[in-house]
């Protein structure tokens, strides 16, 4: 009822036909459901039909349009939601979170880094936020040391970089690409391989490297190309290559990569701390000097409705290491891979 995923016909109501078609349609479909509801009126039942509204003020009504919002990454959208989440409960986890992840998405690395603290510093259940209370603490490690990093202003990199879907003949082509606030967003079906292509234009070695950002507020980063010797040594000039395919998986929504160049290897990306060693470790700043950021979005096209609550989103979003086909051992390749 707070999603309004019931709401058929988008009129703000939700009639009990409605509400017994959702469950029934949605019950039918769960994974290994053995049920199918029905529905109708009693006999000779003709006093009309119950009707209720959709209220849009409630604590909980706008919790859920926040979390779509932030799925979308749309900030304008989430922006005023998070105000009135503010303004009727400021200190509850879920307003605390979605501030992180406003703030993240505005650039505010400070205050989404405040905002992890004040989160981690009320009680609040498992499952009433999309990330755990360990993941929140790795943030707190994690935010500080990967900021510089973070804070690259996008540019255009001497390099032609195309994100590519693998099709039924089992050869990848460019995905379809649509409008999006912050320029245009690759379209990928939930399921689907996909890959980097990348081209070096530049007549220098290009070392690459990414940083993605899921939807919830993990991110992870690593080398991008497949090939070891082009992670070492860079990819050759006027040379091309590609990374590991990776499987897309997740709930409708928009996942941020920010592809990473720089002249030379930097150790610190090719073979990122571990969150424990962080605290002791920096990027020196003449090494971030050197680097230069582009971002890529690709939006993760359902059918999956539009999930109920904040365990969904983690569950959805819980694994970094997906699929490698090729590779189904465990280890580093996977992990990269997969992070994609």
């Amino acid at each position: 009822m707070n999603w309004g995923a019931a709401d058929l016909d988008r009129n703000g109501l939700v009639s009990a036909y409605e509400l017994g078609l959702y469950l029934q349609q949605r019950v039918g479909q769960a994974s290994a459901s053995k049920q199918t509801p029905d529905f109708g009126s009693f006999h000779l039942d003709e006093r009309g039909e119950l009707v209720i509204s959709l209220r849009d003020d409630t604590f909980d009504a706008v919790k859920a349009r926040a979390f779509l919002a932030m799925l979308n990454h749309d900030v304008n959208a989430l922006a005023p939601l998070v105000q009135q989440l503010t303004a009727q409960r400021p200190a509850a986890a879920e307003t605390l979170y979605l501030q992180f992840r406003l703030r993240f998405m505005q650039n505010d690395y400070a205050g989404a880094l405040a905002a992890v603290n004040q989160t981690l510093a009320v009680p609040f259940d498992d499952g009433i936020i999309p990330l755990s209370r360990a993941d929140l603490e790795a943030l707190t490690v994690q935010l500080p040391y990967w900021t510089p990093v973070l804070e690259l202003s996008a540019s255009a990199l001497p390099l032609q970089i195309d994100f590519q879907i693998e099709n039924a003949s089992g050869e990848f082509e460019n995905a379809p690409r649509g409008a999006f606030a912050s320029g245009q967003i690759y379209q990928a079906n939930d399921g689907a391989i996909a890959r980097y292509r990348i081209e070096n234009a530049s007549a220098a070695p290009a070392h690459l490297y990414f940083l993605t950002v899921t939807p919830h507020g993990r991110f992870i980063v690593g080398p991008l190309l497949e090939d070891d010797d082009a992670r070492i040594a860079g990819l050759a000039p006027h040379a091309s290559g590609a990374s590991q395919k990776f499987k897309i998986q997740g709930l409708p929504s928009v996942v941020e990569n920010r592809i990473l160049y720089a002249p030379q290897r930097i150790s610190k990306l090719l073979f990122p701390a571990t969150v424990a060693a962080r605290g002791l470790d920096t990027i020196a700043p003449e090494t971030i000097a050197t680097l230069q950021m582009q971002p890529v979005w690709y939006k993760i096209v359902s059918d999956v409705t539009t999930p109920a609550d904040a365990s969904e989103i983690r569950n959805a979003y819980s694994r970094l290491t997906l699929d490698v086909l090729e590779n189904e051992s465990a280890g580093t390749d996977g992990d990269i891979a997969s992070a994609l």
